[in-house]
């Protein structure tokens, strides 16, 4: 259902900014190997969210600081940035129907050429392969671009150590919370001041068309009309024409019909505090049902995710 402002408080309850800085190689690694190292104290459970960037994490038991020793391995490898998953996401990113990567991958190498055990076909000026041991490949079979590595989200470019990397972090994170002290000492670091409350509210906002932004000239006189025939009848008429009018949508625009029934009953539930049956109850909740039939035609409509949590967003009323 509608993802309020009010829920948006709940999700992101503090004030943490967006703060960007400019990283080497050595330090993204540095930093990922904290967040392996991290991860593999706790049941190697991911210990931070990352997005456009891949990492293999070691969980190995003896890692410990200062993350590379002669009794382990690498706390964090394979890492990628940017490459070709995302300038040619049709050819070099995920499958959408299978959810496997284009090429294929066994959790170390990257590999071509068919099924487990077959040989490698790739092109020698294309990654070098090597078989997958017998059941461990996973992946549509393709070779990533020359120098880039298959990760299970698609073909990645690797960090070189004296390379910069630009990082958005919260606030928080950048002045080396949680641990992150390779951070805190970071010269570059820019606070751009813009919650992350508001950026994700500006993301859908930007990303996702509204709901009502495929309804043709007819219905969206129908709506005109319905909201200026709303001054002339009773409340009980106008919620029976709102539903007769959400009903005929239900098949032909079903996800206007779904924001602006939803949004509906949960805006009138700000009349609740008034005297029931009073003028007053009446003009709130009939301003406020009106007010769902505006804003679901910009509002935007997001196809659920994330277990079905995020829907859409609409501002409070005011």
């Amino acid at each position: 259902g509608p993802v309020t402002i009010e829920t948006m408080y709940n999700v992101f309850p503090f004030e943490n900014t967006i703060t960007t800085l400019t990283l080497s190689g050595s330090e993204v690694k540095q930093l990922l190997d904290y967040v392996s190292l991290r991860s593999a104290r706790r049941g190697c459970q991911p210990q931070a969210q990352v997005a456009g960037v891949t990492f293999v994490m070691n969980c190995n038991e003896t890692v410990r600081p200062p993350y590379k020793d002669a009794e382990s391995y690498e706390s964090a490898h394979r890492i990628t940035i940017g490459g070709a998953r995302f300038s040619d996401p049709a050819l070099y990113g995920v499958n959408a129907e299978t959810g496997k990567p284009m090429c294929s991958y066994d959790g170390v190498r990257c590999v071509s050429g068919g099924p487990a055990g077959a040989a490698d076909t790739c092109d020698d000026a294309i990654e070098p392969a090597a078989s997958c041991p017998d059941g461990t490949a996973f992946g549509e079979g393709g070779c990533c671009p020359a120098g880039e590595l298959c990760t299970p989200l698609g073909c990645g470019r690797p960090i070189t150590l004296l390379s910069s990397y630009t990082l958005a972090a919260n606030d928080y994170i950048a002045a080396g919370g949680s641990g992150f002290r390779v951070l805190q000492f970071n010269t570059t670091q820019y606070n751009t001041g813009i919650p992350l409350r508001d950026a994700v509210i500006d993301f859908m906002y930007i990303n996702y068309p509204g709901c009502g932004s495929t309804l043709p000239d007819t219905e969206l006189d129908r709506i005109e009309g319905l909201k200026a025939a709303a001054g002339s009848q009773t409340l009980a008429e106008f919620k029976t024409a709102f539903a007769a009018f959400i009903d005929s949508l239900r098949y032909t625009q079903s996800r206007y019909a779904a924001c602006s029934e939803q949004v509906a009953d949960a805006l009138i539930k700000d009349c609740s505090y008034l005297e029931r049956n009073s003028d007053e109850r009446i003009y709130c909740e009939r301003q406020l049902m009106t007010s769902a039939l505006d804003m679901c035609i910009r509002m935007p409509c997001i196809e659920a995710s994330e277990e079905g949590r995020i829907d859409r967003v609409y501002p409070s009323y005011e």
